[in-house]
């Protein structure tokens, strides 16, 4: 009886136990779109949002009980707590709040129902909103299905460093974007030169409305133009990156414009209400940004024996405001400080001046200087004061006189008049050309040398050779090396004018 008892309580427990083992198991089980996720290149102070959809594909209801990621800055949004039943899908939302530049890398754990965790990865590149370097046109790539679509030639795009100093930052970024349907896939980067390495962000895939980034570094160290290349090849071709600029020697002085010296002014008795003309000064605002600093200060000091006294202040423009302090009037050695405030909102070069009336003479105060544009970005103002900074230290003409003037003389005689100059730079002058305004003029020009180093003096001779009776006027055009201008970012030449008149008649 027991060991039939025994045999069949085998046979049963056998019996159950080949039963579940061919039982299929029922629990549920999530099928993620993708476990990395890559946000491409976004901008800070942004929000990047991606929608991850899921799907059950067991045959129990899933549960996702709670999701978190590594980052502070990843915020998520589930149906947590509620059942998904069996084939159903699901969105989980992720929000990266950006406020680090750079790279990141974040993994999210994802707890449900099902034993152990799930994580997915999510990657992206973070740039500036507003970057230092000019954000130059982004680079659109469509991807081809063409088996030979290394053939296919995108339009090249240009970086432009503009005209930079020597060892200065010698990173620039450029964007591109997948335009197509297809991924991007991104086969090779290569520089024309090793003094440019070129690198580019994801390493992966790039999705359809995804931007990359690539960004450059030029050796700052080398001096001279900058002229080459990087080859980019995808999926949708191949594209040229032209890289241009110039390095150029690190200023020793400073960019910005030092107040000027102190104004030593000194109280005088005139005979008859006569007033004295004091030798001219300036104010250089240098390259300023649109709404940039409007203020600059000029100290005054009392070097007499009397009280100073300033009768009146006047600007050429109403855009400028001028003030002084102290407004009583100013005892001996005693100093003071006149402020000006000029609307940098307007963008354009600043010529105006300022008349300051005392009784130790009349002054006038030169106030120049760049606005410029409300655009423009930080490497267009960098390159702008370093251009105004090589014309500051550039050659300067000063002519003693621009008006020629013959006088009284008669016809077919032969006379010499002398156009005396100097450079007041501090680089050697050079006269480029000089032209007349009218071919049949009868006058011939020569020029002593035509380098003249800084200091130095130079003579233009210009020889007239009267024929018709009566009153004559022309105009040389003198063309030099002397630089201006930085509201373009490029340089200009001057060019002054003489003017030549007299009258011929009969002896």
């Amino acid at each position: 009886m027991k060991n039939s008892f025994l045999s069949i309580s085998l046979i049963g427990l056998f019996t159950l136990f080949f039963y579940s083992s061919n039982q299929k198991t029922i629990v549920p089980e999530i099928e993620l779109e993708n476990t990395y996720i890559n946000l491409g290149v976004i901008e800070n102070e942004s929000d990047a949002i991606r929608e991850i959809s899921f799907k059950n594909i067991g045959d129990k209801p899933l549960i996702i009980y709670n999701i978190k990621s590594d980052s502070e800055h990843l915020t998520t949004k589930a149906p947590l707590q509620k059942p998904l039943q069996p084939n159903e899908t699901g969105v989980i939302t992720i929000k990266y709040d950006i406020n680090k530049i750079g790279r990141f890398s974040i993994r999210l754990r994802v707890k449900t129902n099902i034993k152990g965790t799930t994580i997915v990865y999510i990657s992206g590149y973070v740039v500036n909103k507003n970057p230092r370097q000019e954000p130059i046109d982004t680079l659109k790539l469509a991807p081809q299905t063409n088996p030979i679509n290394s053939q296919i030639r995108s339009k090249s795009i240009i970086i432009d460093y503009g005209i930079v100093e020597q060892n200065s930052d010698p990173k620039r970024e450029l964007f591109f974007k997948n335009i197509g349907d297809e991924p991007l896939i991104v086969r090779s980067l290569k520089s024309s030169c090793g003094c440019l390495v070129g690198s580019f962000f994801p390493r992966g895939i790039l999705f359809s409305n995804k931007k990359g980034m690539i960004t450059a570094r030029y050796d700052t160290k080398r001096i001279g133009k900058i002229n080459k290349t990087l080859t980019l090849r995808t999926n949708a071709g191949t594209s040229i990156i032209r890289v241009k600029g110039e390095v150029i020697k690190k200023q020793t002085t400073e960019q910005e414009e030092a107040p000027i010296n102190i104004l030593e002014l000194k109280p005088q008795e005139t005979k008859f209400g006569r007033e004295i003309y004091l030798k001219s000064k300036s104010i250089d605002y240098g390259v300023v940004k649109y709404g940039g600093n409007p203020v600059r200060k000029i100290p005054f000091k009392n070097i007499g024996d009397k009280p100073l006294v300033i009768k009146d202040v006047r600007a050429s423009c109403g855009c400028l405001i001028v003030s002084y302090n102290p407004t009583t009037p100013l005892q001996p050695n005693e100093t003071g400080m006149i402020t000006v405030r000029y609307d940098t909102k307007r963008a354009r070069s600043i010529n105006k001046s300022i008349t300051l009336v005392t009784n130790a003479g009349r002054l006038m105060i030169r106030v120049k200087g760049w606005v410029m544009p409300k655009n423009a970005t930080q490497v267009q103002i960098d390159s702008a004061q370093l251009i105004a900074q090589q014309i500051k230290t550039g050659p300067k003409i000063q002519f003693e006189d621009r008006n020629v003037n013959y006088g009284i003389i008669s016809p077919d005689s032969i006379i010499l008049r002398v156009l005396k100059f100097k450079n007041i730079g501090h680089q050697p002058l050079k006269i480029t050309t000089i032209e007349k305004n009218d071919k049949d003029n009868p006058y011939l020009i020569r020029i002593d040398k035509k380098t003249i180093l800084p200091n130095e003096t130079g003579e233009i001779i210009i020889q007239y050779n009267p024929k018709d009776l009566g009153k004559f006027s022309h105009y040389l055009s003198i063309k030099t090396n002397e630089r201006y201008s930085t509201i373009f970012n490029k340089y200009l030449y001057r060019t002054y004018s003489i003017n030549i008149r007299g009258f011929i008649r009969e002896e």
